[in-house]
């Protein structure tokens, strides 16, 4: 027996089985009567109506099903993405960069480069689209940053990204040479690239290889999906009575954090 009277836990116990074996019962003369069987789905414990069953016996319909559905998995598949830009933050306001790779500079040298003519007259991404044939035969395909134009040399700069690795080509027309340099940069700055290189610098120019605009559509449906995950657990919390009061509490400190960390900053 517990203390002041309470029941003991071998009395909860029998409880929480009566209760199982009458819900049974009801189920059994149920289908017997040829009425909808009724079948629990989650597992009775002391103390409680009932504990982790698939959904709370107050809630039901469709909606809540594929609501709390697609939050669950959808969830899971932008965890990866949501950790890319979640660690490569703390990369960023520390500066500190990880060395998870190899890190060397090599150059080469490569001649007879014909480049298209008129260069000189064109900019932005037809710039960009003339010279990628290239950089494609200069194994040196990939994001290209800018172009710089050394009009007195006759060279172009063209410093171009790829995930882990930086490569700077200079071309020089009078020569019809192309120097190119790699520098291995390693794993952690290539998911730095990755989380900047959907951002607003130089919109013409940029997106300008396979890779980045494929991983453009990628960080589209990050925020996308992480804003269908917000909402969504906004709701799945709302129908939960039991959690409203912690939820409001949560709710309201996070708030008042960011409101009151905007208003400093703004200030």
């Amino acid at each position: 027996m517990g203390d002041g009277g309470s029941p003991s836990l071998g009395r909860k116990w029998s409880a929480a089985w009566g209760h199982a074996a009458y819900r049974l019962a009801c189920s059994r003369s149920q289908a017997q009567a040829g009425r909808p069987r009724y079948v629990d789905t989650g597992i009775a414990f002391p103390g409680t109506a009932w504990s982790h069953p698939r959904h709370p016996p107050h809630v039901k319909g469709a909606l809540y099903r594929w609501v709390r559905d697609l939050h669950l998995y959808l969830g899971l598949f932008v965890s990866p993405f949501l950790l890319v830009f979640a660690v490569t933050v703390f990369f960023f306001v520390h500066s500190w960069v990880p060395k998870l790779g190899p890190d060397g500079v090599s150059t080469r040298s490569v001649s007879g480069v014909v480049l298209p003519e008129n260069l000189s007259q064109l900019g932005g991404r037809p710039l960009v689209d003339a010279l990628k044939p290239v950089l494609a035969g200069l194994k040196a395909d990939g994001e290209v940053g800018f172009i710089r134009h050394a009009v007195k040399e006759e060279r172009w700069i063209i410093p171009v990204s790829i995930p882990g690795r930086a490569i700077t080509v200079t071309l020089d027309a009078g020569r019809h040479e192309a120097t190119v340099e790699t520098r291995e940069v390693g794993f952690a700055d290539a998911l730095m690239t990755l989380h900047k290189s959907p951002g607003q610098h130089a919109p013409l120019l940029r997106m300008n290889s396979a890779t980045m605009r494929v991983w453009r559509w990628c960080a589209d449906a990050t925020a996308y999906l992480t804003l269908f995950i917000s909402v969504s657990g906004l709701y799945l919390w709302y129908v939960l009575r039991t959690e409203r009061r912690i939820g409001l509490i949560l709710l309201f400190a996070g708030a008042a954090s960011f409101f009151g960390l905007a208003y400093v900053i703004a200030g």
